[in-house]
C-alpha cells in the first residue's frame, strides 16, 4: 500500500435510469458491481468509501447482508444534483484524515489494480494524477490534499454539462458503442473531468484505455459478460469503440 494515506471514493449515487434498476448491485464477474470496484482498490489505499444516493437503502442492505464488504458508505442526500455534488459530499466527509483522494466510478468495470498502481506511482500528495483515454483526461483520478477545498465546493447541476459532454465525445470518435458509454459519467464533467481538462491544474496523465469502459445499460452489462475472459488494454479499447 502507498505510504501516503489515500482514500478511495467510489461514486455510486446515481439512479441508473438507463439501466432500469440499481446497477451498483448487478453482478459483474460473480460479484456486485460496487464490490468489483472495492476489490480493485483493496490493499492499495488506506480506506475505501462509496458515495451513495438514489439506491442508498438497497446498497446499505447489501452491506448489512454481507453481499458487499470492505467499504464505508457516505450518503449524499442531494444526489439529484449530480456527481459534482457527490464528490463534494464525499470529500467533505473524509478530507481531514487523508493525503489524497482517489475518485473512481462504480461502473468502470474494466479497471484493474495495475491501473490504480500506475496512478499511485505518480502521486506525491501535492499533485493530481488521472487516467487518459480517447484524447481526454478522466477518472479514476487522485487529487492531493491541496485540492480538497476545490473539490468540496464543486457545483451540482449536471444538465447543461451532460449535453456538452456527449457532444464532445461524439466529436472525438463517431464509432462509439452506445451500449458502453464513454462519457465518464453523465454528470461527472461538472466536477472532476472539467477540472482535469481545464489546463489550469498540474495534472499528470497515465494512459488508461480500460477506464473508457463503463456500464450504463443492461445490454452493456450483457456485452461485458460475453467478452473474452482476459482482455488486453488494446483489446478493451477496441471493444469500447468498435460497435454501433
Amino acid at each position: 500500500m502507498n505510504e501516503l494515506r489515500i482514500a478511495a471514493l467510489i461514486m455510486a449515487a446515481g439512479e441508473s435510469a438507463r439501466f432500469g434498476g440499481c446497477k451498483h448491485l448487478a453482478e459483474v464477474d460473480g460479484v456486485p458491481m460496487l464490490q468489483s470496484s472495492v476489490d480493485c482498490v483493496h490493499g492499495l489505499v488506506a480506506e475505501t468509501y462509496a458515495v451513495t444516493g438514489a439506491w442508498h437503502s438497497e446498497i446499505a442492505m447489501a452491506l448489512s447482508a454481507g453481499r458487499i464488504s470492505g467499504v464505508t458508505l457516505i450518503h449524499n442526500a442531494n444526489w439529484q444534483r449530480g456527481l459534482g455534488s457527490s464528490i463534494a459530499t464525499g470529500v467533505a466527509a473524509i478530507a481531514a484524515e487523508f493525503d489524497g483522494v482517489l475518485i473512481l466510478l462504480a461502473d468502470q468495470v474494466a479497471i484493474t489494480q495495475e491501473d490504480i498502481r500506475a496512478l499511485l506511482s505518480q502521486f506525491d500528495r501535492n499533485n493530481i494524477v488521472c487516467g487518459a483515454y480517447f484524447g481526454r483526461h478522466g477518472v479514476p483520478a487522485i487529487f492531493g490534499a491541496p485540492y480538497f477545498e476545490m473539490l468540496k465546493n464543486l457545483p451540482g447541476n449536471p444538465s447543461a454539462d451532460r449535453r456538452v459532454d456527449r457532444s464532445v465525445d461524439r466529436s472525438v470518435d463517431r464509432s462509439v458503442d452506445r451500449s458502453v458509454d464513454r462519457s465518464v459519467d453523465r454528470s461527472v464533467d461538472i466536477g472532476a473531468r472539467n477540472l482535469l481538462n481545464s489546463g489550469e491544474l498540474p495534472v499528470i496523465a497515465c494512459s488508461m484505455p480500460r477506464a473508457a469502459v463503463d456500464i450504463d445499460t443492461r445490454r452493456a452489462l450483457a456485452d461485458w459478460h460475453a467478452r473474452e475472459p482476459v482482455l488486453s488494454s488494446v483489446e478493451i479499447s477496441a471493444y469500447s469503440t468498435s460497435k454501433m
